[in-house]
């Protein structure tokens, strides 16, 4: 279906020993709503478990970074870890930040529901960054 089944391997654990035991796959993909289905299918390709879940998550994630922020690409990364998996998307900034925190739009029904679903589903999500930087947006699911 697609050309590239798996990712590259970046790290099979970092320095620092947050990750001890894990593995870590970071892609780059570009901000074009094409990709969403790539994202989806790498996650699929790379989880055992929870993969369905991850996939929505995922899909959010990227789709905020393509709909929301500037710049030609987005980088997926997928940490598999001893405690559960940690899904992450950098972005290049652009206007305004992400929020899972019901807004205004989401009174007025026009969009946001899908970082509200990624915080009901996921153990524990976050971002940092901002608007000029970029930002990286994540979530984490506990393991089974």
């Amino acid at each position: 279906m697609f050309d590239e089944p798996r990712p590259e391997l970046v790290w099979t654990s970092v320095r620092d020993g947050i990750y001890q035991g894990g593995q870590i796959w970071r892609k780059v993909f570009a901000t074009d709503p094409e990709q969403i289905p790539r994202v989806r299918h790498l996650v699929r390709t790379l989880l055992n478990t929870q993969a369905e879940t991850a996939e929505y998550i995922v899909s959010e994630l990227a789709t905020n970074a393509v709909l929301h922020a500037r710049g030609t690409h987005f980088l997926l990364e997928i940490a598999t870890l001893p405690r559960g998996i940690r899904l992450a998307i950098y972005d290049q900034g652009g206007d305004g930040s992400p929020s899972f925190i019901p807004t205004a739009a989401i009174a007025l029904g026009q969009h946001g529901y899908g970082l509200q679903a990624v915080a009901q589903l996921s153990a524990r999500c976050g971002l940092s960054g901002n608007p000029e930087t970029g930002h990286v947006v994540w979530a984490e699911l506990d393991a089974l």
